[in-house]
């Protein structure tokens, strides 16, 4: 495999599409919806996917507003991974994340690309089976879905060229402080 040849690299490992865990979203902020080219990742503004990695494409996820203030509630059917989207920032390109994320785990960088050009890595982060709450303040991320709390997944870079006008992935990401 080779940095200058993700075709290659999308061929080696085809990745097979997670499972998922069944949620309840409680009325009130955010709105379901199916993780797919096409889609809007915010409830009020245009973030449209234009590539997505593999194994995330298909799930069902939670949209929120940009200005999102209230805490999202679902209820989980057993232990589950939550998958968080984070965008980065046009202006800085460094990640919009929440102090709370020292509890996350990086899983899957630049997983989703969108028609602004903006990528957006995944993180995860272990639940408990029941009623649970997430806080992450004001819009800057979409939750991807929730997968069993077993389930393994190697991180890895979504080397996909849609909506990056044909080029790889920046990966200069790696390389900041």
């Amino acid at each position: 495999m080779s940095l200058g040849s993700p075709n290659a690299a999308n061929r080696e490992g085809s990745a097979k599409q997670l499972s998922q865990v069944h949620f309840t979203l409680q009325p009130g902020a955010g709105e379901e919806f199916t993780l797919k080219p096409g889609e809007n990742l915010e409830s009020d503004a245009a973030m449209t996917v234009t590539a997505i990695a593999q194994e995330l494409d298909g799930m069902t996820g939670i949209r929120v507003s940009a200005k999102q203030e209230k805490p999202l509630e679902f209820t989980l059917d057993q232990p589950a991974q939550i998958l968080v989207g984070f965008f980065k920032s046009s202006a800085n390109k460094a990640m919009n994340v929440s102090p709370a994320t020292e509890q996350w785990n990086i899983l899957l960088p630049n997983a989703i690309n969108t028609a602004k050009g903006l990528p957006v890595t995944v993180w995860t982060k272990a639940l408990a089976a029941g009623r649970n709450d997430l806080d992450l303040g004001k819009g800057a991320y979409v939750v991807v879905g929730f997968i069993p709390e077993d389930a393994h997944v190697t991180p890895h870079v979504n080397f996909s060229t849609s909506g990056t006008n044909g080029q790889p992935p920046n990966l200069d990401w790696l390389f900041e402080d």
